[in-house]
């Protein structure tokens, strides 16, 4: 048995949301186990769940050691400042006196216990409003990538169940949910190739270099970033570039053109024959 109660108070973690039943059930079977471990979880129980205590006198087999429990939780509540005016005095059980004195020579483990779980249920409500907060947050930032604003309002409107007007209306079924339709049907692809590592071209990318330390050292230029390039009339190239300094804006585009004559490294003219044209920039 006291196992039992024991993986039930692990079960109800003393945060449990149970039925009033469950609850009561378990505080019976504490009293009548008689454990004092358990007897501790008591007090808090009948606080965490606003639990009926008549019911559970009218079917404990050990009256006088509830009637002593009750006395403890009182106690308690008076500390910490809770009202519970349904706590009743039961009396006339011999046992309840020296029960009173034992637990009162552990009072302050009662108080512990039931200072923990305040605690414990403190710190995860924090959490979940915390976790909420967050799933909000990036549940938002997420919409507006896929989004307009009109189109986060009206969802907001239909998530909510307000009503639209006809133009909204119309807008949802023409646009929005179609967007909607294909985020459901794009659902397992984007998992599959978001866990997919893209392939880089270091070829590519190692050309692009070579073209921007080429152009800074025959050009005279400084911290040179190329958009794109594109080879034409099969021997001359042209270049769209930017430039990394403070005196240009970045998004200030500048461009040349040249005969792939003027190239003479091997490695540079072999890699634009392997890619003729190319925009960095997408």
């Amino acid at each position: 048995m006291g196992a039992i109660i024991e993986k039930k108070l692990r079960d109800v973690g003393y945060l449990m949301l149970g039925t009033g039943q469950e609850i009561e059930d378990l505080i019976v079977e504490i009293v009548d186990g008689g454990d004092l471990r358990q007897l501790k979880a008591v007090p808090y129980l009948i606080y965490r769940y606003n639990a009926d205590v008549h019911p559970i006198y009218a079917r404990t087999k050990r009256k006088g050691l509830f009637s002593a429990l009750l006395n403890v939780t009182h106690c308690i509540f008076s500390e910490f400042g809770i009202g519970r005016s349904s706590l009743p005095k039961y009396s006339g059980y011999p046992e309840s006196e020296s029960l009173e004195k034992e637990f009162q020579t552990h009072y302050e483990e009662f108080k512990q216990d039931f200072q923990q779980q305040l605690g414990m249920e403190s710190k995860k409500t924090f959490s979940y409003v915390k976790e909420e907060s967050y799933r909000q947050r990036d549940l938002e930032f997420a919409m507006a990538k896929l989004f307009t604003p009109k189109e986060r309002e009206i969802i907001s409107k239909v998530y909510n169940n307000i009503p639209l007007s006809k133009t909204e209306y119309e807008y949802y079924s023409r646009k929005t949910k179609k967007k909607l339709e294909a985020i459901i049907r794009l659902k397992e692809f984007a998992a599959g190739l978001f866990n997919s590592s893209p392939m880089y071209d270091k070829e590519l990318y190692s050309l692009k270099k070579m073209l921007e330390v080429w152009l800074e050292k025959t050009h005279n230029e400084q911290d040179v970033n190329i958009d794109r390039y594109f080879i034409w009339d099969s021997d001359k190239l042209f270049i769209v570039y930017k430039k990394k300094d403070n005196q240009h804006s970045p998004k200030q585009l500048f461009n040349t053109s040249i005969t792939l004559k003027e190239i003479e490294q091997k490695g540079i003219l072999d890699l634009l024959q392997k890619y003729p044209k190319m925009e960095f920039s997408q």
